[in-house]
């Protein structure tokens, strides 16, 4: 139920929930960045938030960064 609901808000995990760190690193993301994604993760699982809404905001910050 948890990677369900994070997948509504765009936030792709495995079965363990585990995220893919590599991935965050490889794309030029650092530490404030994972404190970032925390929030992310936070605002839809704890703070029950609108799914579209934490989406939206994911694909500007995911945006906000390049594919080396």
């Amino acid at each position: 139920m948890v990677a369900k609901k994070l997948e509504q808000a765009n936030i792709i995990v495995d079965c363990g929930v585990r995220l893919g760190a590599n991935e965050l690193t490889r794309r030029g993301k650092k530490e404030n960045e994972v404190q970032e994604v925390a929030e992310f993760i936070k605002r839809a699982l704890k703070d029950c938030e609108n799914p579209r809404k934490v989406k939206l905001d994911i694909a500007k910050f995911v945006g906000d960064f390049s594919e080396d």
